[in-house]
């Protein structure tokens, strides 16, 4: 089943007016307050249904601030679900309470994305989410806990994805949607080493500026225990773009058994820190690595490896890898063999050509 009630939410609140200020979430549970400002020489704030003339009875609390502007504040546990209106003798805004059972889902995204939930019971919601404002949407009758995932088209990365969100009644969760992926510059690593998480972005480095020049707040890293984090400076990895921009440097310790160890990050909405979305990938650390892992990110110039870059067959990596015919490669236990170095050669000529 799909439903569209976050794209109807989204167009059926409007303003009014341009003294009356709304303070609270639009869409309001029975146990959460309104909460409005009013301006100096504004009247008191009232509240009708929509459509409706006569105001209904809801008692307001008053706080005055120095600068003559007045905060109100009412419970609407009284009020029916439905859309209400609250206006003054200078402005209105309409507002929407919801069933207690239900759940709310706020989208914020960095630019205009098709953004589809689907629950485990079965139902999707869909709508389109622009940056000015976040989507939001209504899932009715929560009963407990129910899973939810979100999908949107930059979630496609093979590293890194949302993971899912859980829906409980009168419960509110805010979510952010980047407009980039996240990737792994390797997804396994040597014990003593490093690698870099990157940010990939259809818009190329203009997409990331709010994040490579982010203040730490925005960005919260869970490792295993002993494993460290760094963020690379804005001048390395923005130095030579071409598509995969190292980001955060993590350290793997030189005790890290072989295994398979999660990581966690939890982006936060540069306009927004309210909004969050959760990533999780894993890491798999490993004492040898293939021919080809080495040979693809060995750093010729200071010959060692340097697993915070992705992949790349270049030809001076090639020449390197000449040198090593009938000789162990590093980290790999292996032997080169002109067999690899011609499979090597034909990879590096079909990313040459294209």
């Amino acid at each position: 089943m799909i439903r569209g009630l976050g794209a109807w939410v989204v167009l059926g609140l409007a303003f009014s007016g341009l003294a009356l200020e709304m303070a609270s979430p639009l869409i309001l549970f029975p146990s959460e307050p309104l909460v409005v400002y009013t301006e100096p020489g504004e009247g008191p704030p009232l509240i009708r249904a929509f459509l409706s003339r006569i105001p209904v009875s809801v008692e307001f609390k008053k706080l005055s601030f120095l600068d003559g502007r007045i905060q109100w504040k009412a419970d609407v546990l009284g009020l029916s679900e439905g859309v209400w209106e609250v206006f003054t003798d200078k402005g209105s805004c309409t507002f929407l309470v919801v069933n207690p059972f239900s759940s709310v889902v706020e989208v914020c995204v960095q630019a205009e994305t098709l953004v589809k939930i689907a629950t485990s019971t079965g139902e999707t919601y869909s709508g389109l989410a622009q940056p000015a404002k976040p989507l939001t949407f209504i899932v009715p009758f929560v009963c407990g806990g129910v899973e939810a995932w979100v999908d949107f088209p930059y979630c496609g990365s093979t590293a890194m994805h949302p993971t899912r969100i859980e829906l409980f009644p009168s419960h509110r969760s805010r979510v952010f949607l980047p407009a980039f992926s996240l990737e792994l510059s390797s997804n396994e690593v040597l014990p003593g080493t490093s690698f870099a998480i990157g940010l990939l972005s259809p818009t190329g480095l203009a997409g990331l500026a709010d994040f490579l020049l982010a203040s730490e707040n925005l960005v919260e890293v869970v490792l295993p225990q002993g494993w460290e984090v760094k963020r690379i400076s804005e001048s390395t990895c923005c130095r030579s773009y071409t598509g995969f921009v190292p980001w955060l440097e993590v350290q793997v310790p030189l005790n890290a058994a072989p295994g398979t160890y999660s990581l966690q990050l939890i982006l936060r909405c540069p306009q927004n820190p309210a909004f969050s979305c959760l990533l999780e990938t894993e890491v798999f650390v490993t004492s040898k690595l293939s021919p080809k892992q080495v040979i693809g990110r060995w750093k010729v110039e200071e010959d060692r490896l340097d697993l915070t870059q992705p992949l790349a067959i270049t030809y001076e990596r090639l020449l390197w890898a000449a040198s090593l015919v009938g000789r162990e490669i590093p980290h790999t236990g292996e032997i080169m063999t002109r067999e690899m170095l011609q499979e090597l050669a034909e990879e590096w000529a079909r990313s040459t050509a294209q």
